[in-house]
């Protein structure tokens, strides 16, 4: 959880954004599945940001249910809501607990190697 929640400290700014439409081929999850799916981040509802921002905000608020047998986790119930209430919901998805690990560790590899950049960047700029 921490691979995606930690990277959210330095979001506010756009150039720490990750640019990527996600799609079940290269972020292993079709964001245009969810429903509803309000866009909150990123450029659009299909963007990683977003499906990264709904997932941050399900998994720290317990907004998610597992489903599978005793010893499997084979799918998780998402949910995530416009209000504290929970009465409006903003964003429903089933996905596959495999496809959900995967889009974590591809979204803590791509934010961290964009940090890395940024970070080079910067260092180099102060040096010149």
């Amino acid at each position: 959880m921490g691979l995606l929640v930690a990277p959210q400290q330095w979001d506010n700014d756009e150039c720490y954004q990750i640019k990527d439409i996600a799609n079940n081929q290269n972020w292993f999850v079709n964001p245009l599945e969810a429903n509803p799916n309000d866009w909150k981040k990123g450029p659009s509802e299909d963007s990683v940001e977003n499906l990264a921002y709904h997932f941050r905000n399900c998994l720290c608020h317990k907004l998610f249910e597992v489903l599978g047998d005793s010893e499997t986790i084979k799918y998780l119930n998402i949910h995530d809501y416009k209000d504290p209430d929970h009465k409006k919901l903003s964003f429903s998805l089933k996905i596959r607990f495999e496809d959900f690990k995967n889009f974590v560790l591809k979204y803590s590899e791509e934010k961290w190697n964009l940090l890395k950049e940024i970070n080079e960047y910067n260092h180099h700029e102060k040096r010149n």
